[in-house]
């Protein structure tokens, strides 16, 4: 699984990826309207929220917007 918040290139390529039907692990896109790549404490809670919610389930060609934690 990759974090990335680079929502410019990354989703081209991932959409290249799946019209040649190649996997990837999953990623977790960080947009700066919702949370400033700064702010540790932010992210990590949603790190974990997100583990908490989705955790248990597979990665292969996941795509998911980090969300601020409450």
């Amino acid at each position: 699984m990759v974090v990335t918040c680079d929502c410019r290139t990354i989703p081209p390529l991932l959409r290249n990826w799946a019209e040649q039907e190649r996997s990837h692990g999953g990623v977790i896109f960080v947009n700066d309207r919702t949370m400033a790549a700064s702010d540790v404490g932010s992210l990590l809670r949603g790190l974990l929220e997100t583990d908490r919610r989705l955790g248990g389930e597979a990665w292969q060609d996941r795509i998911v917007f980090l969300a601020k934690a409450p």
